[in-house]
């Protein structure tokens, strides 16, 4: 593995990197986002293509590529960011070692020890990043383009997976997605809108497939105020609980 990676990033570099994607290597990246009031937020992402091989618009070939989450990326301090570098790397290793294997890291991730088990109804509950992942997988084929494809993925990527990504679907709140969109919407509202819904869809691909959901269940109506622009969550019933009361 030493050899197919550079580190490219430092602790340093980590810490004042400005918006954007900044590659350490070896398909690992940290993405940084900022919010309306200057507030950077980094994550990282490690990218890769797939042995499917995909036709272009322009008929020519090419690799399916994914995008892998790894989790939020500290840099309060120079220590917390060559902390969190140095879990990114063996997050990337091991994702890596994956793919060397013949497996996808993001489909061994869905089935593996990051999905949370409900004690109470012993059933396995994937957290909206491996809800995702299923959703994309199970999706993309029937989308119009390489850049629809590109919009949905990196709009999770930027915005939504580092708040809630690691959360278990049903233990997801209307405040939590107000915390996705609240930074964006007085900013940008069209991406705003667009990623309040690719969030309902994930959840309702959640209660369509089993997964319990008693806050997430529904996620939400946005309504701006002319003058404050503040986000309103509203809730709404899943489609699983209106088929039970069918």
């Amino acid at each position: 593995m030493a050899k197919h990676i550079v580190h490219r990033l430092t602790a340093a570099a980590v810490k004042s990197a400005g918006k954007g994607m900044h590659a350490d290597g070896a398909g690992l990246y940290l993405r940084v986002v900022e919010t309306e009031d200057g507030e950077k937020r980094r994550s990282w992402i490690y990218r890769y293509a797939v042995a499917e091989t995909l036709i272009s618009k322009t008929g020519k070939p090419r690799q399916r590529e994914r995008q892998m989450g790894l989790g939020a990326c500290n840099a309060s301090t120079l220590s917390s960011a060559a902390s969190s570098l140095a879990l990114a790397r063996k997050l990337a290793t091991k994702a890596y070692e994956s793919r060397r294997l013949g497996e996808d890291p993001i489909d061994q991730r869905a089935k593996a020890r990051k999905v949370v088990v409900n004690i109470t109804t012993n059933k396995v509950t994937p957290t909206f990043d491996e809800m995702a992942d299923r959703y994309i997988a199970n999706h993309e084929r029937g989308w119009k383009s390489d850049h629809h494809r590109s919009q949905w993925i990196g709009s999770l990527v930027n915005y939504v997976s580092p708040v809630i990504g690691s959360k278990p679907v049903d233990a997801i709140t209307t405040e939590d997605v107000a915390n996705v969109l609240d930074p964006i919407w007085p900013r940008i509202p069209e991406t705003a809108s667009r990623i309040r819904g690719r969030i309902e869809t994930v959840l309702d691909f959640a209660g369509m497939n089993g997964t319990t959901q008693p806050v997430g269940k529904a996620t939400l109506s946005i309504a701006t105020r002319s003058e404050t622009r503040n986000v309103q969550v509203t809730m709404r019933r899943s489609p699983t609980s209106r088929l039970r009361n069918s």
